[in-house]
């Protein structure tokens, strides 16, 4: 018995690496069960060929039944003039900022059918294209909280709402006098870049060769004036410090043409951002500009917040709403779409 467990072992290597080979990964599981199932069961049996041939046939047939049934298209009305617009973090997102495959799976199917998806986030460009990968979306998305629509296909800005350059100098000086780093999000000739002066503290700089590494961020250690259009400042540091460099702005001449945002760090413990953007700058304004571009009839908005979205999502479970979608955007006949 030891020597036939041995070859088993041994013998199993090979199986699970064939699934590598044909790029099956997810076959793996099931071809061991049958494979073991075989060996350690039936090798001893005198019908154990009889046996293999059985399974073989078995498999063979429910592989056929399988196509067969997933070619059969069952009628469902699809809402092509509907636009599904999902938030990211604790929507899309998993509590290690990524998708899952059958999200990725699902909503590719969908937007290859017809479906109008995209998102509409906090993130940035970069963070929204590195947490997106996977997924070919065709229509414009919303980033900077409501400050840029980007299209993805052609890199570029299709509508923006920027700070006042006069009123972003202001600020940068503000957070340089509190030895905070200003981080100026603008665009030069269309093209997104990241100002920054001098950084004044080991989590800065941790947190600048973090960032620096994507090939979607640009940064520039230059005067951040060169920004002829500042879309956002971004500024880090400790919950003291940004409560301080908060209310310095909101009592300034200026406060009544911009917005801020405070969010806490997930990098570093104790440490909170402190986002500032124009005061139009929101999803919102963003969405309906969005709607003149599209030929739609509704919209239907997801996002973890209650009362400003809706589908309120109440629970991080991106499989879930994905579901949500799809029943959605293809319900059956004899179902009746609802929001609710």
């Amino acid at each position: 018995p030891m020597l036939h467990y041995s070859i088993v072992a041994l013998m199993i290597i090979p199986v699970i690496y064939t699934t590598v080979i044909v790029k099956k990964q997810e076959a793996s599981y099931i071809t061991c069960v049958v494979f073991l199932s075989i060996v350690v069961e039936k090798v001893a049996e005198a019908n154990a060929y009889f046996f293999v041939m059985n399974r073989l046939l078995d498999t063979l047939i429910g592989i056929a039944i399988s196509l067969v049934i997933n070619q059969i298209d069952i009628p469902r009305k699809r809402n092509k003039l509907t636009l599904f617009v999902s938030g990211l973090d604790e929507v899309l997102l998993n509590e290690k900022n990524k998708m899952s495959d059958y999200s990725k799976i699902e909503l590719n199917r969908m937007i290859k059918d017809g479906a109008l998806f995209t998102v509409a986030t906090e993130r940035t460009v970069a963070a929204t294209i590195e947490a997106i990968q996977g997924i070919e979306i065709k229509l414009p998305v919303i980033t900077y909280d409501g400050g840029l629509i980007y299209d993805l296909k052609e890199n570029r800005v299709l509508e923006k709402y920027t700070i006042k350059k006069e009123i972003a100098e202001e600020i940068s000086e503000i957070f340089t006098a509190n030895k905070i780093c200003c981080f100026t999000t603008g665009l030069v000739q269309s093209t997104i870049l990241i100002y920054y002066k001098e950084l004044f503290c080991e989590i800065e700089k941790d947190y600048y060769e973090k960032m620096r590494i994507s090939p979607y961020r640009n940064f520039i250690n230059d005067d951040m004036t060169k920004a002829t259009e500042p879309i956002y400042l971004l500024g880090l540091g400790t919950m003291s410090q940004i409560s301080v460099l908060y209310h310095q702005i909101i009592e300034s001449s200026f406060s009544e043409h911009i917005r801020m945002v405070r969010v806490t760090c997930s990098l570093y413990e104790g440490y909170v951002f402190l986002k500032i953007y124009d005061k139009n700058a929101l999803k919102q304004n963003m969405l309906e500009k969005l709607q003149e571009k599209l030929p739609i009839n509704e919209v239907i908005t997801f996002g973890s917040r209650k009362d400003r979205y809706h589908i309120y999502v109440q629970e991080t479970n991106p499989n879930k709403i994905v579901k949500r979608i799809k029943n959605l955007y293809e319900p059956p006949l004899w179902q009746r779409k609802s929001k609710a």
